[in-house]
């Protein structure tokens, strides 16, 4: 019990190595490009960065969720899993850029030159967020750390490259981090040719049956969190988009620690699920959601201590009117950790459906009242209904857990008596 206990431990350490270096990049690139870039510019960044979550969204329902839970199953037949879920990955990256390409084209966006740059490296993007969550579902964390460790030089290294030759832009960051992304995942492209048609059948089909609440489940997030920005830039300015956006960056860092624990202790939970008594599982999810939070409560009051000299020291003072926004919205992932334990729980079931359920709930308050409270309060309005959305869902979902649980765990126990068990 003492060596799996500092097993895991250290793999847990791992993980938020990892992370650190993944997240910490694209956390630095966003960072440089606000204090580089005008305020415009940023903000039709963030615009952007708000559509590429949704796509990112969908895609993470149909394959890094699937393959963080099924892929730890399938170490007998690693390789042309992996294969299958590449081949799977650029197929579902040809649909969502074409369907981009429809949109903007029916649409007639103002912004398609830079949108269409941004779409077609988001994939390269996603596919190192697979090559990692590959590392994951196999509990080998460290091979996702040299990666992250590669990624971390050569994105930041590009980034300064195109700042000294001053070819800096709204679509930079998708740039930068798909040029980073490819040069990573090349030694990765020999799986892409594995030819087993059954597999991939049989992955189309797991991965759907799983994904598709998660995927709508996505969408409805998107809806709830993302949506601010786009509603921020159509109803105030650009310039308040790129302040909103500025602020909200440095929730990062700790939206990242949660990923990166979630990203480890998912297959490890499922894994766990399916060896021992399903009440010992669930009873450490609550655990889970405590630990996230106390260390999301300690980064919201460093923050909110040292918030002058931050603005001061990175942003020179560009966003200094926006600094009230600090506490708001840097509350709202400490709110969505504390059902972090019920999210992974919902998750490890199988019962994804329970995460659309939850997310409906938090869009509809959404839909309805964040447009008032964006004309009624401007900004504030925005960082309020932000909070209130992850509240409802962060709430709605604990809730749903809770029930699910006591009844699988009662019909389980009636089970046994009335077989005689």
């Amino acid at each position: 019990m003492k060596k799996l206990s500092l097993r895991i431990v250290n793999l847990g350490l791992i993980s938020i190595m990892d992370q650190g270096f993944f997240s910490g990049t694209n956390f630095f690139v966003s960072l440089l490009l606000a204090r580089w870039l005008s305020s415009d510019d940023y903000g039709t960044f963030s615009v952007l960065f708000s559509f590429f979550l949704l796509i990112s969204g969908i895609y993470v329902s149909f394959l890094l969720e699937p393959l963080s839970i099924f892929g730890s199953k399938e170490n007998h037949n690693k390789h042309n899993y992996f294969g299958t879920i590449l081949q799977l990955h650029y197929f579902l990256s040809i649909i969502i850029f074409i369907g981009y390409l429809v949109g903007y084209y029916v649409g007639s966006f103002s912004q398609i030159s830079t949108s269409v740059i941004a779409v077609f490296c988001s994939p390269f993007i996603l596919n190192f967020w697979l090559v990692r969550r590959r590392q994951y579902s196999l509990l080998m964390p460290k091979k996702a750390l040299i990666k992250s460790m590669v990624y971390s030089v050569l994105s930041l290294g590009i980034l300064f490259l195109f700042y000294i030759n001053h070819i800096l832009s709204s679509s930079s960051y998708f740039v930068i981090l798909g040029i980073a992304s490819i040069m990573i995942c090349i030694p990765d492209f020999r799986y892409l040719f594995s030819k087993n048609k059954e597999l991939l059948f049989q992955t189309i089909t797991q991965n759907w049956n799983y994904g598709s609440w998660i995927a709508l489940a996505g969408i409805l997030q998107w809806t709830s969190t993302q949506i601010y920005t786009v509603w921020i830039a159509n109803l105030l300015s650009l310039s308040d988009t790129a302040g909103f956006r500025a602020i909200q960056n440095f929730a990062q860092p700790f939206e990242q620690i949660s990923v990166g624990l979630t990203q480890f202790l998912l297959p490890w939970f499922s894994n766990e699920l399916s060896q021992k008594d399903p009440k010992s599982v669930y009873k450490k999810l609550p655990l889970v959601s405590v630990a996230i939070a106390l260390v999301g409560i300690v980064y919201l009051i460093t923050v909110l201590l040292l918030q002058n000299q931050i603005s001061d020291y990175i942003y020179k003072d560009r966003y200094i009117d926006y600094l009230w926004l600090f506490p708001i919205l840097l509350s709202v992932p400490i709110v969505l950790s504390l059902s972090q334990g019920a999210q992974i729980g919902t998750r490890i079931m199988e019962k994804s459906k329970y995460l659309l359920y939850a997310y409906s709930l938090s869009s509809i308050f959404t839909l309805l009242i964040g447009p008032i409270l964006i004309n009624q309060l401007g900004l504030m309005g925005a960082a309020l209904g932000r909070i209130l959305s992850a509240s409802i869902y962060s709430l709605s979902i604990s809730i749903i857990f809770l029930y699910k649980r006591y009844k699988d765990l009662n019909h389980g126990s009636e089970k046994n008596i009335s077989t005689g068990c």
